[in-house]
């Protein structure tokens, strides 16, 4: 993982840091990338039947 993380900008320190991050807060992060991309199927419909 470090080879191919140090390609993108990705330090040992930055990967320490989100690993940290997401065993805290992983469920919370899962979630809300669920419930945003919910939101945005929702809104599809409604925007396009939108009259200017």
């Amino acid at each position: 993982m470090l080879k191919w993380s140090l390609w993108v900008g990705l330090d040992e320190r930055k990967l320490d840091l989100e690993e940290h991050l997401f065993l805290r807060h992983g469920g919370k992060i899962v979630f809300l990338g669920r419930f945003v991309a919910v939101l945005k199927r929702t809104e599809r419909p409604s925007a396009s039947s939108r009259r200017t």
